[in-house]
């Protein structure tokens, strides 16, 4: 599952359960096609439950894709269990995140 919801030049994207390589493939995929007058991304971790390292890699493939085009990406609601793992990671230190989707797009 994989919902992109356009707010003229801020998208919104929901997806759940696991974010693994497929997962983000698909969401560079998807993400590639519609960038171009896109200044900010927000992705809803409030359906996924388990990031995997491939996931992690696919996420920060598309950090770097979006940063390099001088568009943002945030990133929000994010579980207790994925939250401690960006923070002991220090990918907290590589992604904005914001408690919620409110906050996310301000």
């Amino acid at each position: 599952m994989l919902e992109i919801v356009d707010n003229g030049k801020t998208k919104i994207i929901y997806t759940g359960g696991t974010f693994n390589f497929e997962v983000g493939l698909e969401l560079k995929e998807k993400i590639g096609e519609i960038m171009h007058h896109t200044t900010l991304f927000v992705l809803s971790f409030k359906d996924i439950s388990f990031i995997n390292s491939s996931g992690i890699r696919e996420l920060l493939d598309l950090h770097k894709i979006l940063a390099s085009n001088g568009i943002k990406l945030h990133l929000c609601d994010l579980s207790e269990d994925i939250n401690e793992l960006f923070s002991f990671t220090g990918l907290d230190n590589v992604f904005k995140i914001y408690s919620d989707e409110t906050s996310a797009l301000e």
